[in-house]
C-alpha cells in the first residue's frame, strides 16, 4: 500500500495533483481493496505439499512428502493463529513458521520425521507443543526464543538436536530429554532463564560449550556416567547451580564449565559461585576441575547423606550442635561435613540450615 501511495505521489509531481487526484477516493480504495485482494489463502509448499488458510487464522497442510519454500504464505504470516499438519507430510521445513507471531498451536502427525533449522523460530506465543516419536532430528535453532513455550517432551525416536534448539526460550521450565540423545550440542538450551533442573539421560557421551550456559534458576543437573567430556562454560552463568556431582566417566571438562557466574548479562566467566561444591572421586577430571579452580571437592565415599554432619548414620541435635559450632567461627567443619551441613545447597552454611535439620528431626519437614 505505501508503494501505490509513493507512486500516485510521484505522478502527480510530475502532472499535477488534479489531474490524479480529481477522483481519488474511489482510484485509492479501489486500490487498497486490490491490495488486501492480492493476500494469498492457498499456495503451495514444495511439489506435492498445499496450504489453505481459514478465516479462524488455521494454517491446514496436507499433501505427501517434504514441506519447503514458506514464502508462498509470507503475506500472511501475521494471521496463522493454528497449524495443522496433516499425515502425509515428512518434515517441517527451514524457517518454515518463522515469526508466526501470533501461532499458539501446531499439530504434528506421526509422518513427520524432522523439524529442520529455524522452524519456528520467534513464535512467542507458541506455549507448548507435542514432539511426535516419528520425530528423530531437531534442527538447529528450531525454537529459538519461543519465549512462551514453558515445558517441552523430546521423545526417545530423536537422535539429534541442533545447535542453540532451544535458545532463549525464557518460560522453559521443564524438558525431558530424549534417551537416544549422544550429545547435547552448542548452546542447545542456552538463555532458558526459567529452567530449574535437567536430567541427562543416560547415553548422552558429550555435553557441549554453552550447552546450558546462563540458565539462572538451575539448581540441579544429573549427569549419567556415559557422559565423558563437558564442553567450555557448558553451566556457566548458573548462579543457583551450587553442587554437582560428576561420574568417573567424565574424562574431560573444560574452562569454566561451572562453578561461574557475572551479574552482567552476556558475560559468564568473571565471578566464582560462593560455596560451589564438586562431588566425586578421587584422581579424576572432578577432582582435577575443583583444584585447579578452587572449588570444594567432597569425595563421593565421605559424602554422605545432607544433614548427617558427622556422618554417623543418624540425623539428630548433634549435627546441630557441629552447625551451629561452625557459623560461630569455634570448630569449622571439613569440606565433606560442609557439604552435608549445607541442606538447601545455597552455597552458605548458617541459620536456615539449622532450621530444616531441626524440622527434619521433629518430623515436621523431612529433608
Amino acid at each position: 500500500m505505501k508503494k501505490i501511495m509513493a507512486g500516485l505521489l510521484a505522478v502527480s509531481l510530475i502532472f499535477g495533483a488534479g489531474g490524479v487526484f480529481g477522483n481519488v477516493d474511489s482510484d485509492v480504495f479501489t486500490l487498497m481493496a486490490s491490495a488486501e485482494a492480492e493476500k494469498p489463502t492457498s499456495g503451495k509448499l514444495g511439489e506435492n505439499v498445499i496450504w489453505t488458510l481459514d478465516e479462524d487464522g488455521t494454517l491446514t497442510i496436507s499433501g505427501e512428502g517434504e514441506m519447503h519454500d514458506n514464502q508462498s504464505f509470507a503475506a500472511i504470516r501475521k494471521e496463522i493463529k493454528k497449524v495443522v499438519i496433516e499425515n502425509g507430510v515428512t518434515s517441517i521445513g527451514e524457517c518454515m513458521f518463522m515469526e508466526c507471531t501470533r501461532l499458539t498451536n501446531v499439530t504434528i502427525p506421526t509422518s513427520v520425521t524432522k523439524i529442520d533449522d529455524y522452524a519456528f523460530i520467534s513464535c512467542i506465543k507458541l506455549a507448548n507443543i507435542t514432539i511426535p516419536d516419528s520425530v528423530t532430528s531437531i534442527g538447529k535453532c528450531a525454537f529459538v526464543n519461543c519465549s512462551s513455550l514453558n515445558k517441552i517432551n523430546i521423545p526417545d525416536s530423536v537422535t539429534n538436536i541442533g545447535d542453540q534448539a532451544f535458545q532463549l526460550c525464557e518460560n522453559l521450565t521443564d524438558i525431558k530429554l530424549s534417551k537416544g540423545l549422544k550429545s547435547i550440542e552448542s548452546g542447545t538450551f542456552i538463555d532458558c532463564k526459567s529452567l530449574t533442573n535437567v536430567t541427562i539421560p543416560n547415553g548422552v557421551i558429550k555435553i557441549n560449550y554453552y550447552a546450558f550456559a546462563n540458565c539462572k534458576k538451575l539448581t540441579y543437573v544429573n549427569i549419567p556416567d556415559s557422559v565423558t567430556y563437558i564442553g567450555d562454560f557448558a553451566f556457566n552463568n548458573c548462579p543457583k547451580l551450587t553442587n554437582v556431582t560428576i561420574p568417573d566417566s567424565v574424562a574431560k571438562i573444560e574452562e569454566k564449565a561451572f562453578g561461574y557466574y557475572s551479574s552482567e548479562d552476556n558475560r559468564y566467566y568473571k565471578d566464582k559461585v560462593k560455596g560451589f561444591t564438586i562431588k566425586g572421586n578421587k584422581d579424576t577430571a572432578a577432582e582435577k576441575y575443583a583444584k585447579d579452580n578452587e572449588f570444594r571437592f567432597v569425595e563421593m565415599s565421605d559424602a554422605g547423606i545432607k544433614g548427617d554432619v558427622n556422618n554417623d548414620g543418624k540425623i539428630n541435635v548433634t549435627d546441630i550442635t557441629k552447625t551451629a559450632a561452625h557459623i560461630k567461627g569455634k570448630k569449622l567443619l571439613t569440606a565433606e561435613q560442609e557439604y552435608r551441613a549445607d541442606v538447601n545447597n545455597d552455597g552458605n552454611i548458617n541459620v536456615t540450615d539449622i532450621t530444616k535439620i531441626a524440622a527434619h528431626i521433629k518430623g515436621k519437614k523431612l529433608l
